[in-house]
């Protein structure tokens, strides 16, 4: 009887185990998550900066966007030219649709969104910039690119999180079973599940960290490309590079909802990128404060159990000197 009961803090402790696996791992899937819908809807700012600039240079003439008449037809443009949105949306500060693509209703939701905010809702992905004067653009694309990453990630870290749990468990028998002594056996089993909970935490802040970093040298390359396209469609209509002498006004376009691009400057025939160094080291923190966050959560889970298991053996110890 007391063998059995010397086992039930190691069966205990693989339970604890399951579940902390189980919490980090949920946790480390919605920061991927995250992180994903972010780097799209940078893509979709950069995608869509003509057609936010040349309202916000319209609206510096017009005033007021409810008389801006060409808006639809500008809507309609964008959505021909870039046919990854589905449906373009404009709402004033109220949350009203003053223009759009498509006949379909807003939810609630979706109009009370914040500029720089993003959300999945059903297969579509919806984001929301801002214009001027409380005025907002809301593009609507597919969401399959961003199932496709989670679906290709989401597998990678259950592996890790199983091979995990079964080394940490794996480990874990061993100490029990070579430590003899009590304390300092149990001591060492929740030393080793605190260990694993840091490794599995910093190995999801570290790879989405990774991912941002990577989509940094991604959103150059995608500018580039949107300015070679107006260049060419310049020298189509016959408007030579060298008479184009404004090129900072221009390319202030995509900074201005790219917090993470400070400056663009062209130069020898090529562009310039200078990066918000601070924001970006803001973003870093970021990670690194959810990933902190996250273990602070599953340990006071930890410790709570411990407590919890701390409890059980004095009461086992009680019943073992009742029945002694």
């Amino acid at each position: 009887m007391k063998k059995k009961r010397k086992f039930s803090f190691l069966i205990l402790i693989v339970i604890m185990d399951v579940l902390i696996t189980g919490l980090s791992l949920v946790m480390g899937c919605l920061t991927y998550s995250s992180n994903t819908k972010k780097i799209q809807q940078n893509d979709a700012s950069i995608r869509l900066t003509n057609l936010t600039g040349n309202i916000r240079y319209a609206l510096s003439f017009i005033g007021e966007i409810e008389k801006y008449y060409g808006l639809h037809g500008a809507l309609v443009d964008a959505k021909e030219e870039m046919p990854r949105f589905l449906d373009l949306y404009v709402l004033d500060r109220d949350g009203n649709v003053i223009s759009a693509t498509s006949d379909e209703e807003l939810s609630l939701r979706v109009k009370h969104m914040t500029p720089g905010t993003n959300r999945v809702q059903g297969r579509q992905f919806i984001c929301v910039f801002s214009l001027t004067d409380g005025a907002n653009l809301v593009s609507v694309e597919d969401a399959s690119p961003i199932f496709e990453k989670e679906q290709s990630y989401f597998p990678k870290l259950i592996l890790i999180a199983v091979i995990g749990f079964l080394a940490t468990g794996a480990i874990m028998s061993i100490f029990w079973v070579l430590v003899k002594k009590e304390k300092p056996r149990r001591a060492i089993l929740i030393l080793i599940l605190g260990a694993w909970v840091m490794l599995f935490g910093a190995f999801v802040g570290v790879t989405s960290a990774k991912d941002y970093s990577n989509s940094l040298t991604t959103l150059n390359g995608i500018i580039e490309e949107a300015f070679e396209q107006d260049i060419a469609t310049l020298q189509e209509e016959g408007v030579p590079i060298s008479s184009i002498s404004d090129f900072d006004s221009y390319l202030s376009r995509y900074t201005e909802n790219i917090p993470e691009i400070e400056k663009i400057v062209y130069k020898n025939d090529g562009l310039v990128f200078t990066r918000s160094d601070n924001y970006i080291r803001s973003v870093y923190l970021d990670y690194a404060l959810q990933t902190l966050l996250s273990l602070m959560f599953t340990g006071m889970i930890l410790a709570e159990y411990t407590i919890f298991l701390a409890k059980t053996r004095e009461e086992e110890g009680k019943e073992e000197q009742d029945a002694a």
